[in-house]
């Protein structure tokens, strides 16, 4: 529960607190907070393409994604809530499975993509998945390690929580029209310390999907589409407007749909549809000025000039179904106009890193 809004500031200021993922990815580093730009592309090892398929094992460079679908005190959550974490992975032998050595390979020696913000001090922890030869999996257990929480009145609580993942994946070698991948599940099982207690925060356990592809192996170029409808997760960079989530701070902003259009897409989001194209990186662009209501007591209609982008918007993995998650950045500002301004709202922007996961995969 969020505390209640300062009724001048845009309506989009909270969208995040629509589900937050309190740990989400300590399975592959990091912790519950996080913000801003989509993953480097690289190459990709080619050791997970040249080894016969009886003995190809991860390895490499990887790019991760969770994605939670149920927690023990949210009744009514809403799935979909996704992260985005980097790893090198070093098999242990010199042929065949075994266990695999994790180290951080995102910005300044993490496991966080480029830009992304965080609260507490992200993991840079090695850890090692455990290959499993009679079910044929690869189980990595991480933690525990503490984190903050955001209680009921929005307030911070600096080690709030101690937190243990367990990550259970299986390897799939690659095939003609895919790069190898790996998918399975996730269990984060979170007690609230006294610091905690005292301030509101309560244990509980969180469930979801796990899936991971070699870092950049995903193109255009091999024919992947992007048509589809997603949920989007918002990291937030900075929300300038006061009161709002701070950077680092993970929620849903709800559902995006990309359409094919010429060698872009357009892409309907929270307020409109932009028009994607490719600027080298990704998919790039934004929606056409839209008027948007402010939310004083009563309402005030065309109080804002909004334009909501989508920068740098790439494939980075897929699901185990084979569809591609996305990951970008995502910006929406809001500017007063006349009418806005005489009622008190404030113009304001509010900056993230986005994932895309494709909402067939959360039915």
């Amino acid at each position: 529960m969020a505390r209640p809004l300062d009724r001048r500031r845009p309506p989009w200021t909270h969208l995040a607190v629509l589900a937050v993922v309190a740990g989400a990815m300590a399975a592959c580093g990091g912790t519950s907070e996080e913000g801003s730009k989509a993953a480097p592309k690289t190459t990709a090892d080619p050791t997970t393409t040249t080894r016969p398929t009886d003995e190809a094992r991860p390895e490499g460079r990887w790019t991760f994604v969770l994605t939670t679908t149920a927690r023990s005190d949210v009744s009514d959550l809403d799935p979909g809530v996704a992260v985005v974490r980097l790893a090198t992975l070093t098999p242990s032998c010199d042929e065949g499975p075994c266990d695999v050595d994790v180290a951080p390979a995102g910005a300044k020696g993490t496991y966080l993509p480029e830009g992304v913000a965080f609260r507490d001090t992200p993991n840079s922890d090695p850890a090692t998945y455990r290959w499993d030869g009679s079910a044929k999996t690869y189980t990595r257990v991480s933690g525990p390690r503490t984190s903050s929480c955001t209680n009921v009145d929005g307030k911070v609580v600096a080690d709030a929580y101690t937190d243990t993942t367990t990550t259970t994946m299986e390897f799939h070698p690659p095939e003609a029209d895919r790069p190898a991948t790996m998918t399975g599940t996730y269990v984060e099982k979170v007690e609230a310390t006294e610091a905690g207690l005292k301030e509101g925060c309560t244990a509980y356990e969180e469930t979801g999907t796990a899936v991971a592809t070699p870092t950049g192996s995903l193109t255009e170029g091999a024919g992947l589409d992007l048509h589809g409808a997603y949920i989007g997760t918002e990291v937030v960079t900075k929300i300038d407007a006061d009161g709002a989530q701070p950077p680092g701070f993970i929620g849903l902003l709800g559902r995006f749909e990309l359409t094919r259009s010429g060698k872009g897409y357009d892409a309907k989001g929270i307020i409109g549809t932009a028009a994607l194209a490719p600027d080298g990186t990704g998919f790039t662009g934004r929606t056409a000025s839209v008027e948007r209501p402010c939310t004083t007591t009563p309402e005030t209609p065309k109080a804002y000039a909004s334009v909501e982008e989508l920068a740098d918007l790439e494939p980075v993995a897929l699901t185990e179904d084979g569809d591609p998650i996305l990951a970008g950045r995502w910006t929406l500002s809001e500017e007063a106009t006349p009418v806005g301004t005489a009622a008190g709202c404030a113009s304001s922007t509010n900056t993230g890193y986005l994932v895309l996961v494709p909402a067939a995969s959360l039915d």
